[in-house]
């Protein structure tokens, strides 16, 4: 007999089904609708959603040679030589006087840098010196200064956390002077 009692009060219900229904917290209500809403929806993140960059061409001199334009994306602190990177984007456009703007699109969150060449020659390379003093016009974003040639990538690059824009200052090589012969 003493085990039929105890079968029927582990067999019976705690909750009576009536009570747990008016009884039920409306807050458990909004926790359980609001973890079924992120479980079928994620929120976007800054990762997630790319960017812009637009890129205005300042102090050209000559519109008849194709400019080409080099994105990299900046991966750690320290980053290589410029002939050590493979450009994330590259795009080579002929001007016109009118549009003298540029745009990547589809930039992920990050720190980057530009290089952009008129080649003038069109063999699709910046030709250097073997001081490494370009031979072509040529801008960085940042527009730093070529005093000692080409400028580390440390002092080009810049930070995309939205759409962003820059301009470029193209620099020409100097003319050598002619030296008279005494």
């Amino acid at each position: 007999m003493p085990d039929k009692i105890k079968w029927r009060i582990i067999a019976k219900p705690f909750v009576n089904k009536n009570d747990l229904l008016v009884n039920f917290n409306p807050l458990i209500h909004l926790f359980i609708f609001t973890c079924c809403f992120f479980c079928f929806i994620s929120p976007t993140t800054a990762q997630d959603k790319t960017f812009k960059l637009v890129i205005a061409i300042k102090k050209l001199k000559t519109f008849d040679a194709p400019i080409t334009f080099e994105l990299f994306k900046i991966a750690d602190e320290k980053s290589a030589h410029w002939a050590l990177l493979t450009p994330l984007k590259r795009k080579t456009i002929t001007l016109n006087s009118n549009e003298l703007i540029v745009y990547f699109e589809g930039l992920n969150q990050g720190e980057y840098a530009v290089r952009a060449f008129q080649d003038i020659n069109k063999n699709n390379i910046l030709d250097t010196s073997i001081s490494s003093i370009p031979k072509e016009p040529v801008a960085f974003s940042q527009n730093p200064s070529l005093f000692g040639g080409e400028p580390t990538i440390e002092d080009t690059r810049f930070l995309v956390t939205s759409d962003t824009s820059i301009s470029l200052n193209f620099k020409h090589p100097k003319k050598k002077k002619k030296r008279k012969h005494k």
